[in-house]
């Protein structure tokens, strides 16, 4: 049974909003235990949401570009996943490596550039699929033209 393609538009701009909103948590300070369980589970939403979407993308005739974007966005978060649980359990800590860096450092810069891949990954998809779904590449604009938002009829828009 194909995936529910009804509101894969809200679903892609969730997918970024969340990784903004992981990132915002990230970046706080303190939180201990608590900070990263939380942070934890919403990188299992995200991991939910990205599949979800790459799924619905799937069922649909948008072009392979959306597609492969959000396939590799799946593949990154998972991968970012794996890495996260392992500087969560502070895997290398004390596996020196040079300049005062150790492993866990390698992988917790690994596990940041994953992310900041995901957000914009998720963003690229999810303007991608906004655009071929409202047509908007059927209706250029002049050069130094800003053109409104199409007039979408109603119940368009899911």
């Amino acid at each position: 049974m194909p995936a529910n393609t009804g509101s894969i538009w809200k679903r892609l701009y969730g997918l970024t909003w969340l990784v903004v909103v992981e990132f915002l948590l990230a970046l706080a300070p303190g939180g201990g235990q608590t900070r990263a369980w939380i942070h934890a589970g919403l990188g299992v939403a995200i991991a939910a949401l990205a599949w979800w979407s790459y799924r619905g993308l799937k069922a649909t005739a948008v072009p392979g570009r959306v597609k492969r974007t959000s396939m590799a966005t799946v593949g990154h978060v998972f991968v970012a996943g794996g890495l996260g649980v392992l500087v969560f359990q502070g895997v290398g800590a004390d596996v020196g490596l040079f300049g005062g860096y150790t492993l866990y450092h390698a992988l917790l810069f690994v596990h940041i550039f994953l992310a900041v891949a995901i957000l914009a990954q998720a963003a690229a998809t999810g303007i991608g699929y906004d655009m071929w779904q409202e047509k908007e590449f059927e209706q250029p604009s002049q050069p130094g033209e800003i053109p409104p938002p199409p007039q979408m009829s109603k119940g368009a828009r899911d």
